[in-house]
């Protein structure tokens, strides 16, 4: 699903609807870190992704040993690091402002932020 031609806002509204489309985009496009490999902390586990209910994407990347609590953020070292929006309102919201330039009246009454 990488991004080879302009997205229209059907599309945009399409990935952002389901997190694993999402993060898959988003990783495809380079916009997010894989942390897929081996544990910094632990060094015994590997990093995977899964499920985690609480954060906001509702996945996470989590050390496979059971021992090990080490999770990583998907903001971790990108462009969503320190926002406290989803990445799925971030997306929508960029896609308003910077490729169909709306004004930022229209994108804080279409996206609520």
């Amino acid at each position: 699903m990488a991004c080879s031609k302009p997205l229209n806002f059907e599309t945009v509204v399409d990935i952002t609807h389901c997190n694993i489309k999402l993060l898959e985009f988003l990783r495809e496009n380079n916009l997010i870190f894989s942390f897929e490999g081996p544990c910094n902390v632990c060094v015994n586990g590997q990093l995977h992704l899964r499920l985690d209910s609480t954060t906001r994407e509702g996945h996470t990347w989590q050390c496979t040993n059971r021992r090990c609590t080490h999770k990583v953020s998907f903001h971790k070292h990108s462009f969503f690091a320190g926002s406290h929006l989803s990445l799925a309102t971030i997306a929508k919201k960029n896609y308003l402002l910077l490729d169909i330039s709306l004004p930022q009246e229209i994108v804080l009454h279409k996206t609520g932020h």
